[in-house]
């Protein structure tokens, strides 16, 4: 692990951005603005569960407090950049390398697999982000020595904070990733991922898990707030290390209660 982080601390990373992640980013939803309108078919989109819990204020609700909550509450004025993506060396096969050959295997996995991110996924946001990111999947794949489970959900996390929809209208796309590694953080940004909720997961979280308060979100400032401050989330998993993504999830929908709550 030395040598991975000596290596990886030479400033040879992996995902870009054109704007950086900085703590609680509130986004502009602009209304007005023509990329915001488009809209994607869901036609067999199933019906939604209803919520059993019941439902409370933000100012009544009791949020589970934790180490890591604690730690991301000091970094409220830590800025954590996303991470510059490179291309592929070209040393390997990609299409052997990589667990999604296109796009479409991609939405696949994710429309058979994960119900609700696929409800929450623009698809040509999604095909655009998957196909102008490909190549740098296989180097991240490289300099993170990433098995193939790693990168299926890596992969999966990327495209999916670039491709929210609500109610079948993208959110503006503003590209982000993780932030790059550093030899002080604790975890890899392949390993961050299974500890960072999607999108759809963290609003699963908040309207069906017993170990929360659910408050209603207004769903497209929930999912603008979520994709604005992606990379922080990344950042602060990466840095402190936590071994509970439930703490992460607890931080999480805390945070996005307070911004969407209604």
């Amino acid at each position: 692990m030395k040598k991975l982080s000596v290596f990886l601390s030479l400033g040879i990373t992996s995902i870009s951005i054109i704007s950086c992640g900085s703590p609680s980013i509130e986004p502009s939803l602009n209304q007005n603005n023509q990329s915001t309108a488009i809209l994607s078919s869901k036609k067999d989109v199933q019906a939604e569960k209803p919520v059993t819990k019941q439902k409370v204020s933000f100012k009544d609700a009791k949020f589970n407090e934790s180490d890591f909550s604690k730690f991301a509450d000091a970094k409220a004025k830590t800025t954590y950049k996303a991470d510059v993506f490179k291309k592929s060396t070209g040393k390997n096969d990609i299409f052997d390398s990589l667990p999604f050959r296109t796009y479409s295997d991609f939405e696949s996995e994710v429309r058979y697999n994960s119900y609700t991110d696929y409800s929450f996924l623009d698809s040509r946001n999604g095909s655009y982000h998957f196909n102008k990111n490909y190549g740098a999947y296989d180097y991240a794949r490289d300099i993170y020595r990433a098995s193939n489970d790693e990168m299926k959900r890596f992969i999966k996390m990327d495209v999916l904070a670039n491709s929210l929809a609500v109610n079948g209208y993208a959110i503006n796309y503003n590209e982000t990733h993780n932030p790059p590694f550093r030899p002080e953080y604790k975890l890899l940004p392949t390993r961050a991922a299974y500890l960072t909720p999607t999108f759809g997961e963290i609003y699963d979280y908040n309207r069906y898990n017993n170990g929360c308060p659910y408050i209603a979100w207004d769903l497209g400032r929930a999912a603008s707030y979520y994709q604005a401050n992606y990379a922080r989330y990344m950042g602060l998993v990466m840095e402190h290390g936590p071994t509970d993504k439930y703490k992460v999830y607890d931080y999480i929908q805390r945070e996005i209660s307070s911004y969407a709550g209604v």
